[in-house]
């Protein structure tokens, strides 16, 4: 059923199940978490500091920029900027890749490293505390829903894609 099978006002009337997803996004958009962690740091910091960890758990202490930017699925200019950021900081450490001394790749300082443990510390007591007050069932439920809504929001992004290399060769071709 979509927001124009409900009747009324669709989006906008109270009583639709389209409304009430509509402000549960909203709502949870809003959520303090979203923003900030208890660490003080900014949610994007802390993305790139797990990402960064992560890598170096699996054998590779430093990642491109581009890497971390299509992990991240973020646009370069804003992972450098956010990595400006975190060097003035000093919780990551730009240096030059071994083997191609044109590339520059980014790790963790120990500062870096000690953040990002006690960020997966408050993510684990966060997810824990949900996970008990949802309890097992709900809470394997809102993950198989969250898993759905992200597929659709990816299948989306991809025929928006599709759509705007079209057009482009659209264009280019007349």
């Amino acid at each position: 059923m979509n927001i124009n099978d409900e009747g009324g006002d669709g989006l906008f009337d109270q009583e639709t199940t389209a409304y009430k997803l509509a402000q549960s996004f909203m709502r949870l958009s809003r959520a303090e978490w979203h923003q900030r962690m208890h660490t003080g740091k900014k949610r994007s910091e802390m993305m790139v500091l797990f990402c960064l960890k992560r890598r170096a758990h699996d054998g590779e202490p430093a990642m491109r920029v581009s890497e971390i930017s299509s992990l991240l699925r973020v646009a370069s200019p804003t992972v450098t900027q956010t990595l400006n950021g975190m060097e003035n900081k000093g919780l990551i450490q730009r240096v030059m890749d071994k083997q191609d001394r044109r590339a520059v790749r980014v790790k963790l300082t120990e500062a870096g490293m000690k953040l990002t443990e006690e960020g997966e510390q408050q993510f684990a007591v966060h997810m824990n505390g949900l996970l008990t007050y949802l309890g097992e069932e709900d809470s394997g439920q809102l993950a198989e829903l969250l898993n759905k809504v992200y597929e659709y929001y990816d299948m989306l992004n991809k025929e928006h894609e599709q759509y705007k290399e079209t057009c482009k060769d659209g264009v280019e071709e007349t």
